[in-house]
């Protein structure tokens, strides 16, 4: 009998210390949550930009997706802000800067590429 007590002590001890590790868990499920979608967006309007240049689209010129423009996935909207500078000595080549902040995260994710104009692949387009 006071072997069963003990087993029932020892149990309830690691139900209550794994169950007070829930709310970490859950904060932490969350941050990884916005990050992976802030990182989508972030590679979809990096990829959007590079493909219009590729197109012959001059990307400094693009009003789509607006500078700061808010958009909302889920329950939490994401404001996207996009730099892009021609590269000295090249006319055909740009710097893209994106930044993808959420509220509570003011510096967010970012990452640049640098694009470049190839006319050849815009006669892909019109297969």
């Amino acid at each position: 009998m006071v072997e069963v007590l003990i087993a029932m002590l020892l149990t309830i001890i690691a139900a209550i210390s794994l169950s007070s590790m829930m709310p970490l868990s859950w904060q932490a499920a969350g941050k990884a949550d916005l990050l992976g979608r802030a990182t989508g967006l972030l590679q979809n309007e990096l990829e959007w930009r590079q493909y219009q240049a590729m197109r012959g689209v001059d990307p400094t010129t693009l009003e789509y997706p607006v500078d700061g423009q808010t958009i909302g996935i889920g329950n939490t909207n994401f404001t996207v802000k996009t730099i892009t500078s021609p590269v000295a000595g090249n006319p055909n080549t740009w710097t893209v800067n994106v930044r993808v902040t959420w509220p509570g995260n003011n510096y967010g994710v970012a990452s640049s590429m640098r694009v470049t104009r190839q006319m050849g692949f815009n006669n892909l387009d019109n297969s």
